[in-house]
C-alpha cells in the first residue's frame, strides 16, 4: 500500500489499519484521539507547559489515555507527524487536533520507510521523557489560554481524494496549423521555458589516445592510436593524451 491521503487523515488511517496489533505515534500536538489508542500503545507528543497552556496539546486527553494504559512521552519542540501501525507507516503534516487546515500524508507498507519511522519513535522513547500520573496531573492544573488561530469555516477540502490511477497520454504531431488559442498557449509555454531554462547536463569530454614518434621532436606520425604506420622498423612510439 502506497497512497497519499488528503482529507480527515487520521480517521481515514484508523479505518485502514484497525487490525494493527500496535499503534505507535510521534505527533507534535494532540487534542483528539482519532485512531483509538489502546493499552500498550505508544504516544510521543509535545506536552510541555507551553503547549498545554496554549491549548495545542490537551492535558485532559493525555490523562484519559494514560489511565487506559497508553505509554506517553513528552518531547518539547517535537514537530513530526508520523505513526507506525504494525507494518504500515504514516508520514505527513497533520497533527491530531481536528483542525481545518489543508493537510497531506502518505501511508505506506514500504519496509524501509516503516523501519525508519520505528527507529525514530524508538529513539524518542526514553525513560527520562516518559510521563507518569503525577506529572500529567500537574499539566492538567495549567490554565489553558488558547493563542492559536481561530477555527475557520471552510466547508470542504479543495483537494479531492488522490487515487492510484495511472494516466497514459499519447502524443502526436499536429498535421494542421494550431488555432489562435492553441498558438497563444504554445507561445506562453515557450516564454516560460525561456525564462527558466533547465540546466544542461554535459558529459565530460573524453580525450582520444594519440601516438607520436621520436622523430623531429615528436611531431612525426601524429594520429589516432591504432592508425599509426611507421616507415622506420623498430622506431620508438610514445603514447600521450591530448588534443592535436
Amino acid at each position: 500500500m502506497n497512497q497519499v491521503l488528503t482529507d480527515k487523515i487520521w480517521r481515514e488511517v484508523a479505518k485502514r489499519v484497525r487490525l494493527a496489533p500496535t499503534r505507535k505515534a510521534a505527533i507534535a500536538y494532540i487534542t483528539t484521539d482519532d485512531i483509538g489508542f489502546r493499552a500498550g500503545d505508544v504516544l510521543i507528543t509535545d506536552a510541555s507547559e507551553r503547549a498545554i497552556r496554549s491549548g495545542q496539546t490537551d492535558a485532559k486527553l493525555l490523562r484519559k489515555l494514560h489511565d487506559e494504559g497508553v505509554i506517553i512521552y513528552n518531547r518539547e519542540g517535537l514537530h513530526s507527524k508520523v505513526a507506525l501501525f504494525g507494518r504500515h507507516a504514516i508520514v505527513g503534516s497533520a497533527n491530531m487536533s481536528g483542525s481545518d487546515l489543508i493537510e497531506a500524508s502518505v501511508i505506506t507498507d514500504n519496509p524501509v520507510i516503516a523501519s525508519g519511522v520505528a527507529a525514530f519513535i524508538e529513539m524518542l522513547s526514553t525513560k527520562r521523557s516518559r510521563l507518569d500520573a503525577a506529572r500529567i496531573a500537574e499539566l492538567c492544573a495549567i490554565k489553558v489560554i488558547r493563542t492559536g488561530l481561530p477555527k475557520s469555516r471552510r466547508k470542504r477540502n479543495p483537494v479531492r481524494q488522490i487515487g492510484k490511477s495511472t494516466w497514459i497520454v499519447s502524443v502526436r504531431e499536429l498535421k494542421s496549423k494550431p488555432s489562435e488559442r492553441q498558438q497563444k498557449r504554445i507561445d506562453r509555454r515557450n516564454q516560460e521555458h525561456a525564462a527558466s531554462p533547465m540546466p544542461e547536463t554535459r558529459q565530460p569530454e573524453r580525450l582520444v589516445p594519440r601516438a607520436t614518434s621520436n622523430r623531429n621532436g615528436g611531431r612525426d606520425h601524429i594520429g589516432i592510436l591504432g592508425e599509426i604506420k611507421s616507415e622506420y622498423p623498430g622506431e620508438i612510439i610514445g603514447i600521450r593524451r591530448g588534443l592535436v
